[in-house]
């Protein structure tokens, strides 16, 4: 699993989310997410091996960053 955040152009983390592809993932964010034009950059972590690890990350991100387009933040 992997965890990335996508940047805007003054570096803001706009969405937190994790994978076990991070290509695919990012390929079906671009054809299913018109936020995705505002994406200028990525940091990826990982690969985690402990699922539960890289989900823990992926909340942490989410709670620190309140990254504005992860909308489901119940589950965190």
């Amino acid at each position: 699993m992997y965890v990335y955040a996508y940047h805007n152009t003054s570096n803001e983390v706009i969405y937190v989310g994790s994978s076990k592809n991070a290509v695919n993932r990012f390929q079906t964010h671009r054809k299913q997410d018109a936020w995705m034009t505002e994406v200028h950059a990525i940091t990826i972590w990982g690969p985690y091996h402990d699922p539960d690890e890289g989900a823990l990350c992926e909340k942490a991100l989410v709670s620190a960053l309140n990254p504005r387009y992860n909308t489901n933040l119940t589950t965190y």
